[in-house]
């Protein structure tokens, strides 16, 4: 394109005059047209060497801000054997991150040339495609530097890991006496101190499995045969037992008193028989462990919470039954009829309270009249449904005839 509208430039130049033309008696001034064609055409190459001069100092500032961010990447100092072993793969694949560089890089060479080639002097354009020549070699000469510094820290950290390692073994020798304390919890009495730490050690044995990890990662990146911290598994192991106790009993026992002694109507009765279930199975199973152990104090905790649970689980059912969604106060009078209890309405119901006035000793009435509050919400839910789909609804009726009734 710059060829070709030189050449037309040229060409005007050279074949039209650039004085006035004598035509027998008149004189034909062409100077003006002359100039118009020149100019438009050198305009035209004066754009397209702008435009390639525009985006090639856009691909020349992609290439240093690259360039840039390698640098201050290998100049980044390691604070652990993690960010060694990364810089480490970064450095490997610098000369795959230069070569992509490659293509971006021959296209400004290519329009540096043409540039020159028209004698287009642009001291700052030419001036970055040569800093762009010099940055492989302060690439390299970072990478170098690098490399020494990642040499050092690895000692370093090395030497770290080796002192914290010896830490860590003590610190299983403490988790390990600590555990043995659990041996000592007999009285179910001391079930929220218990819990609490049941709790504590828990985060404390969690961390020692998360840096027995950790180790074990780095030593690999240090190019060691990985320790193997069996014991942090055994005080898991040791530990469990106790965790599935405590924890059951705690929850359990916080449960009960909220059931029997919290107001009745914030039972969940949807989940009630769930929860019980799950309860008496977490302590079924810490009682077989202990069994196998021959740890009577502990299976004797175990056995008054089962015997509690045992206890409550005849009372799901009543309590699921009245505590549906269905339930509305003529339910209630419905209760009363069929039992002759009197049900007070003026105080807070608690379960506590049911069960004295005696509602368990009448399952089967109540959860008659129960499954029919249940349906009787059913079809209410249903029709609400309905009425809500057909509210926007407009039904047009018109005379059937002669009979003065209407019709849809």
């Amino acid at each position: 394109i710059i060829d070709f509208h030189l050449k037309a430039a040229k060409k005007y130049e050279d074949k039209i005059p650039d004085a006035a033309i004598r035509v027998g008696m008149f004189s034909i001034n062409i100077q003006g047209i002359r100039s118009v064609l020149v100019k438009k055409h050198l305009g035209i190459v004066q754009r397209a060497t702008d435009l390639i001069g525009k985006c090639n100092k856009e691909v020349g500032k992609s290439i240093t801000k690259r360039y840039e961010e390698i640098r201050r990447r290998l100049q980044q100092v390691p604070v652990n054997v993690e960010d060694v072993a990364s810089m480490n793969e970064f450095i490997e694949g610098i000369g795959a991150e230069l070569q992509q560089l490659g293509p971006r890089i021959a296209v400004m060479t290519e329009a540096c040339r043409i540039l020159d080639g028209y004698n287009i002097k642009d001291a700052e354009q030419f001036g970055m495609f040569w800093k762009i020549a010099g940055w492989p070699k302060k690439i390299y000469a970072q990478v170098d530097a690098t490399e020494n510094t990642q040499s050092e820290k690895k000692m370093e950290y090395a030497a770290e890991m080796e002192d914290e390692q010896v830490v860590f073994e003590q610190t299983l020798i403490a988790l390990e006496q600590e555990c043995s304390q659990f041996q000592g919890y007999t009285d179910i009495g001391r079930v929220s101190m218990v819990a609490q730490h049941v709790k504590s050690l828990d985060e404390k044995i969690k961390k020692a499995e998360e840096d027995s990890r950790t180790f074990n990662q780095r030593e690999i990146l240090f190019g060691r045969e990985p320790t193997e911290y069996t014991k942090v598994t055994e005080i898991r192991k040791r530990f469990t037992p106790y965790q599935g106790l405590w924890s059951n009993v705690s929850d359990w026992l916080t449960a009960h008193e909220g059931w029997m002694t919290g107001p009745f109507d914030e039972i969940d009765g949807v989940t009630l028989e769930d929860v019980v279930d799950r309860y008496n199975k977490g302590i079924t199973k810490a009682y077989k462990q202990f069994e196998k152990q021959g740890n009577t104090a502990c299976m004797d905790i175990a056995s008054q919470v089962r015997s509690q649970i045992s206890d409550f689980q005849p009372h799901v059912p009543w309590i699921m039954s009245i505590r549906n969604q269905g339930m509305r106060e003529r339910h209630w009078n419905d209760i009363e009829a069929v039992t002759g209890l009197f049900i007070p309405k003026d105080q807070p119901l608690t379960m506590a309270v049911m069960m004295e006035i005696g509602l368990q000793n009448y399952t089967k009435e109540i959860e008659d009249i129960c499954v029919s509050a249940s349906k009787e919400y059913g079809i209410q839910i249903a029709m609400n449904k309905m009425e809500k789909e057909w509210e926007p609804m407009i039904f047009d009726t018109k005379e059937y005839r002669t009979t003065e009734t209407r019709i849809l």
